[in-house]
C-alpha cells in the first residue's frame, strides 16, 4: 500500500472520524473565512449607513440585497452559457 503525502493514511484505509473531521475543516478553513469576511464587509457598510436614519438604512439594505441576489443570478447565467458554449464547441470536434 502507498502512502499519501503527509504520511498519516494509507492509500485505501480510512482515517479515524476525529482526524477526518480536523483534516477536513483544514481544508475548508480559508474558504469559510472568505465567506465571513466578505459578510463581515457588508455588516460593517449597513452599520455605517445606519447611522445617517432609518430611510438611507433601508435604502442601502435593500440595494445590498438587490445587489447580492442580482450578482449571484448573473454569475449562474453566465456558468450556464459557458457550459452551452463548451459543449458546442466539444460536439463540434466530435464530427
Amino acid at each position: 500500500l502507498q502512502r499519501s503525502r503527509d504520511k498519516k493514511e494509507l492509500v485505501g484505509e480510512s482515517l479515524p472520524v476525529g482526524d477526518e473531521v480536523k483534516r477536513q475543516l483544514w481544508l475548508a478553513g480559508p474558504l469559510i473565512a472568505g465567506s465571513l469576511l466578505q459578510n463581515l464587509i457588508q455588516m460593517i457598510s449597513i452599520m455605517f449607513v445606519g447611522h445617517l436614519g432609518e430611510l438611507p438604512l433601508a435604502g442601502a439594505s435593500v440595494a445590498t440585497s438587490f445587489a447580492t441576489v442580482t450578482g449571484f443570478s448573473l454569475l449562474v447565467k453566465e456558468a450556464e452559457f459557458s457550459g452551452e458554449k463548451k459543449e458546442q464547441k466539444e460536439g463540434d470536434f466530435a464530427t
